[in-house]
């Protein structure tokens, strides 16, 4: 509710941020247009200590405490996948399935008839 006095998400609780990864996590995963609402879209520049016109500082002490406050800007590596997930993920297909039902068929029909002509020459 935007009457309310407390705030929505609660205040890191150390660095040298106004705001943490938490609350800034939780803004955006969450849609909370409220806690934006509480911390203001240019205010929230401020809490960040980030300038709107320039970015941030190219400073390496900056970008260290940035990077300790609020993590690498980077995406976790996937877990590769192993041959038989690929092979499982391939018997689930239609096609597939079709085309190793009509080899399975031709097979034994093969096999029917080679034996069957074999038997008889004899």
């Amino acid at each position: 509710m935007l009457g309310t006095l407390e705030p929505l998400l609660s205040p890191p609780t150390s660095g040298d941020f106004a705001i943490g990864q938490d609350q800034l996590a939780a803004m955006s995963r969450d849609h909370n247009v409220e806690a934006r609402q509480q911390y203001g879209g240019a205010r929230l520049s401020e809490l960040l200590r980030t300038n709107l016109e320039k970015g941030i500082q190219v400073d390496d002490a900056d970008l260290l405490k940035r990077k300790s406050a609020f993590g690498s800007n980077t995406y976790p590596p996937n877990k590769g996948r192993s041959f038989w997930m690929f092979l499982w993920e391939a018997w689930q297909d239609l096609t597939l399935i079709i085309l190793i039902v009509a080899a399975v068929a031709s097979s034994v029909q093969g096999i029917k008839t080679e034996v069957v002509s074999i038997a008889w020459h004899d």
